[in-house]
């Protein structure tokens, strides 16, 4: 299991194919997205603290803050932004803290939701996504229709 956004655009809208586009061009431009997207999401959860229901998670051994990563397509036309599994883990420990958990054999214990700081990331800087890829889409559309 995996917390994951992504984010799609129809080329069909625009009357556009797949191989309008130079994805060599567009590509730098949604590893700036992932980048940026990437560091907020990890300095979210960097703080050394014990977390409490509705706060970001707190970091103790720096795994969970290691797990956000980002992707790129292999086609090079979208990339996502996701907690994977932590080294080491047996369990997806981010889906816990997330979601929280119940052990109904011991009723006292019990991890509370936390705040979700991928989802969170990407609110906070989605002019600028939508910006960067804007400006990809341009200068991998140069050269096309100029012939």
């Amino acid at each position: 299991m995996r917390t994951s956004l992504q984010v799609q655009f129809d080329l069909e809208e625009l009357e556009l194919r797949r191989t309008d586009f130079n994805v060599k061009a567009f590509r730098p431009y949604l590893q700036q997205v992932g980048r940026k997207l990437q560091r907020e999401a990890r300095r979210l959860v960097a703080k050394p603290a014990v977390s409490i229901e509705g706060q970001y998670p707190g970091k103790r051994t720096g795994a969970l803050q290691k797990s956000v990563r980002y992707r790129i397509f292999k086609s090079g036309y979208g990339m996502k932004i996701s907690q994977e599994m932590p080294k080491g883990s047996d369990d997806f420990y981010p889906a816990f803290l997330r979601y929280g958990a119940h052990n109904p054999k011991k009723p006292k214990w019990s991890i509370e939701p936390r705040k979700n700081y991928i989802e969170d990331v990407f609110e906070k800087n989605r002019a600028f996504s939508v910006d960067a890829v804007n400006r990809g889409l341009s200068d991998s559309l140069k050269g096309i229709f100029e012939k």
